[in-house]
């Protein structure tokens, strides 16, 4: 924290993540709790439920403090679910891109009516966004990726899983070949491949 009273704070909420089997502390009503499907994705059922509620017990408590009138707020993830319907038949690589479809909250206390962004975006483009927001456009350029409020030509996003870059320009997706890669952080991909894929990812803009 600065002392003009600046400062950035990043919270990761894990009952949201896999294997969605933790003690949730709150009754589950039955629109939640009857599937039909018992497994993984009924499992999911219930963490997304009660992470909407402490969401909004969250919200609640924030927004009757001093830092709602002065603090942009953004809620996202780092993938969805593995779990797909299997009657869409889905390709690897269309699943692969399909995991990383989440949600994505930006709450700024100056904006009064709500905005939907409907082209391609990424992970990539929210530092770029904020940093537009916050009026910060040289730093901006530091950054690949796109203010994602401002329209632009080609729309993009890229997306890497298990060794794999792909790419979404428009209704085209496409990936880099496989390589033989591991690690929690996929460094071998990101050192192999880092600053070539990069100066063509910015190109696409």
């Amino acid at each position: 924290e600065s002392q003009s009273g600046a400062f950035f704070a990043h919270f990761t909420t894990i009952s949201s993540h896999y294997p969605f089997k933790w003690e949730w502390g709150i009754s589950m009503p039955e629109h939640v709790l009857d599937y039909p499907k018992p497994g993984m994705y009924g499992d999911y059922r219930r963490a997304a439920y009660y992470e909407d509620y402490a969401f909004g017990k969250l919200w609640e408590n924030f927004s009757s403090s001093r830092l709602y009138n002065n603090t942009i707020v953004i809620v996202t993830a780092d993938h969805g679910i593995w779990s797909f319907d299997e009657a869409e038949n889905n390709s690897l690589l269309m699943m692969n891109e399909k995991f990383f479809r989440m949600p994505l909250m930006i709450y700024h206390p100056d904006v009064d009516i709500a905005m939907q962004i409907d082209q391609v975006s990424s992970q990539m483009d929210i530092a770029p966004t904020i940093l537009a927001m916050l009026g910060m456009h040289e730093e901006k350029q530091q950054f690949v990726g796109k203010n994602m409020l401002q329209p632009v030509a080609k729309p993009w996003a890229a997306m890497m899983k298990s060794g794999e870059v792909s790419i979404r320009l428009g209704n085209t997706l496409c990936s880099m070949a496989r390589v033989a890669c591991a690690g929690p952080h996929q460094e071998c991909m990101a050192k192999s491949y880092g600053e070539i894929l990069l100066r063509e990812i910015s190109s696409l803009q």
